[in-house]
């Protein structure tokens, strides 16, 4: 499941993973096919769970896959605490769990009882929309 730039990897087991002796980022391929490149910048191994942090977010209408190459040599790979080795899987699909953007944009109410209104000095506009609008990056006067 990939939930922006974080893409989480869930092992069934009896126990946990290894979190100390676990791949290295290059064990994994992260691709999107017509989109940017996605690299895998780091491993993190929790309980049962493989959490790689990508060089990218992830966009909800991207089709993702994940692929893992087990390491041939060293003791570096996604293993159980009884050091029982993953087998390697490729072109995995992935589920996203990143919010679809919001590509709407808000519509002024022109009618009703959220029409515009001026009140003393102060002009009142509503806008339709899902959010509420970003008062970071609004209209100048």
């Amino acid at each position: 499941k990939v939930t922006g730039n974080q893409l989480t990897l869930t092992y069934t087991d009896a126990s946990n993973l290894d979190a100390v002796n676990t791949a290295a980022a290059s064990a994994f391929a992260v691709s999107s096919a017509g989109n940017a490149a996605i690299s895998v910048n780091s491993v993190a191994v929790s309980g049962k769970t493989v959490t790689l942090t990508l060089s990218r977010a992830v966009a909800s209408a991207e089709t993702v896959t994940v692929s893992y190459t087990k390491p041939t040599s060293g003791n570096n790979v996604i293993q159980d605490a009884a050091s029982n080795d993953a087998v390697s899987f490729s072109n995995q699909a992935v589920t996203h769990s990143t919010s679809a953007a919001d590509t709407t944009p808000p519509v002024l109410i022109t009618t009703g009882d959220h029409r515009p209104k001026v009140t003393g000095n102060q002009l009142t506009l509503t806008y339709t929309d899902a959010s509420n609008l970003d008062p970071a990056n609004t209209a100048a006067a």
